[in-house]
């Protein structure tokens, strides 16, 4: 549309080219945590079982910060987009493939078996499910204050109960694996853990926690369609 004087500034010019740029950056996120856990393990100590596990469980770590934490801090520290569900769906996709690219092959690599991967791989999906939420109604509103309140969430939803469960651990004893299993930065842990020798293997509470959380996603996905389907100020409907 012009007002006479010239063609009028287009204000979702610099988003046109999302979500490559998103994409990018997630690769190279992934990539560098990666490099600095089993590649960088691999190439001083040979990749033995027990020298892989811990790095691998590090890179698990930083995929588990980077769905939750990192996604939902770039995306709301953004101008929104003009539809903001459809964009934090495609984000969703971006997200999900190359983590679960990362996934697989250190089962290969941590020897912990397929089911555990499968598990892994059910919360990651999960997680981004909810994170996709979080950003799509985070991104629905113009408000800085809003934006702040739901990157709180994402923070709290990711780190609360491992915090609790440090907060309430014994002196001496290790934090309770009920209080890790909820969040997507410690789950590798409990996942992996080998007690006594035992192969790791994933028990009935995982797949649990895995539904609650994805329950929980499509609940905030419905209700940032709701939000944007009304219209939010200053942006374009969903």
């Amino acid at each position: 549309m012009s007002d006479g004087a010239g063609p009028s500034a287009d204000r979702w010019a610099h988003r046109r080219a999302e979500p490559r740029p998103f994409a990018l950056l997630w690769t190279v996120f992934l990539l560098g945590g990666a490099l600095l856990t089993v590649l960088r393990a691999g190439s001083a100590r040979g990749l033995d079982i027990e020298a892989a596990r811990g790095p691998a469980r590090a890179l698990l770590v930083v995929v588990g910060v980077g769905i939750a934490v990192v996604w939902p801090l770039i995306r709301l520290s953004q101008q929104s987009p003009e539809r903001p569900v459809r964009a934090a769906m495609q984000d969703l996709f971006v997200a999900l493939c190359p983590v679960q690219a990362v996934l697989w092959p250190l089962t290969l690599i941590g020897r912990w078996g397929w089911d555990v991967t499968l598990a892994l791989s059910v919360h990651a999906t999960a997680w981004a499910m909810l994170a996709g939420a979080i950003v799509a109604l985070g991104t629905a509103s113009a408000s800085a204050q809003a934006r702040t309140l739901w990157m709180l969430v994402a923070v709290a939803l990711a780190g609360g109960a491992p915090a609790l469960g440090l907060a309430a651990a014994q002196p001496g004893r290790g934090v309770d694996p009920r209080w890790l299993t909820p969040s997507p930065i410690t789950l590798p842990f409990v996942l992996t853990a080998a007690p006594g020798g035992l192969r790791p293997a994933p028990g009935p509470n995982v797949w649990t926690w895995a539904g609650g959380v994805a329950g929980l996603g499509l609940v905030g996905w419905g209700a940032a369609a709701l939000r944007t389907g009304r219209g939010a100020p200053g942006l374009g409907r969903a």
